[in-house]
């Protein structure tokens, strides 16, 4: 990228985060030195050395042998930053293992990529003076392109030392992101929406597909993906909540009855559609479909279903006449008496 004063990196770890990182910080200009991993005969490793470049292994935890080879150390010396990209609960480990172990003269930024926890899980490093953020990319990375395709358009939340946060910016500009500042206090609360925005996304799909007929699951492709489709691209043409559309947003209440009768004795889709439903009930009283008191009737409705308490009015589970008028009371699933 023309005007970019490139960086020097190192990687903790290999997979996939790693190396979709280091293929946008390559393509925006700046080096990759390589990643320190446990194992350079894995997968993961394999992978990053064919597609961004040399790793090295570093010893686990309970290695008697607790010094770094003489390449890592040569690239701790010169490198501007190293990017922790391992698991959630192995970030404090490898912070105290390289607060143990940093050579002399180390001036490194030091940069995690969970969306859960902030930066102060870097505390070993923060101590001995290195300045620490956290710099998380808002996207899912199912597989490793050989290209930086998933960077582009994304956001990154960064938090941490303002000189580390600065940088992180920057970086972050430059792969063709955006940039969110996310406080410590917000961090899990906004790792808890990406999962709801990618990981359960999935899974409702998964839940909706085994609801489909036979002869639906037998097509070669899933045919509920347009209609997924169709609704992002709503979105990303109306907003929200303009896009939304359906039985709760039009208040036909006699609809979604039939659906939860359909529904009794799969407890995962009953619970699974409930709780979209009180999610539901929200939106549409943003776009003003629903008026408040409409809303605070059907939403004490179905939270009642989904968190039985108390005496509740049912429609008997034999089934019956579901025409219902639109001050009815909602089918329960089975077993829920």
């Amino acid at each position: 990228m023309k005007g970019t004063v490139a960086a020097e990196f190192i990687f903790v770890g290999s997979g996939r985060v790693a190396v979709n990182l280091a293929l946008g910080l390559r393509s925006a200009g700046h080096h990759i030195l390589g990643a320190l991993v446990r194992s350079v005969e894995s997968d993961n490793a394999r992978r990053f050395q064919q597609l961004i470049g040399p790793v090295t292994a570093i010893p686990g935890k309970s290695s008697s042998n607790t010094q770094l080879p003489n390449r890592a150390l040569d690239w701790l010396r010169v490198a501007d930053a190293v990017i922790i990209t391992v698991s959630d609960t192995a970030i404090n480990e490898i912070a105290q293992q390289l607060a143990a172990i940093l050579p002399q003269g180390c001036h490194a930024r030091v940069f995690h990529t969970s969306g859960s926890q902030d930066s102060s899980v870097l505390s070993p490093l923060q101590a001995l003076g290195l300045r620490c953020a956290s710099m998380h990319p808002l996207q899912t990375f199912a597989a490793t392109q050989e290209r930086a395709q998933n960077l582009s358009g994304i956001a990154f939340s960064i938090e941490g030392e303002d000189q580390a946060v600065t940088l992180a910016t920057q970086w972050a500009t430059q792969m063709g992101g955006s940039v969110i500042k996310v406080p410590a206090a917000q961090r899990p609360a906004y790792h808890a929406a990406a999962v709801l925005a990618s990981n359960a996304v999935l899974a409702l799909l998964q839940v909706a597909t085994q609801l489909l007929p036979d002869a639906a699951k037998e097509l070669p492709n899933n045919p509920l993906l347009p209609l997924f489709q169709a609704a992002l691209d709503n979105v990303r043409r109306l907003g929200l909540p303009q896009s939304l559309t359906g039985p709760v947003e039009r208040g036909d209440w006699n609809t979604v009855a039939v659906h939860l009768q359909a529904l009794k004795s799969d407890v995962t889709a009953y619970d699974v559609y409930l709780s979209l439903a009180v999610a539901t009930v929200e939106l549409a009283v943003v776009k003003g479909s629903l008026s408040q008191p409409q809303a605070v009737q059907k939403r004490q409705q179905l939270q009642q279903l989904l968190h039985p308490c108390g005496s509740i009015q049912t429609v008997p589970s034999g089934g019956g006449n579901f025409a219902f008028s639109n001050d009815t009371d909602f089918p329960e699933k089975k077993g829920t008496k």
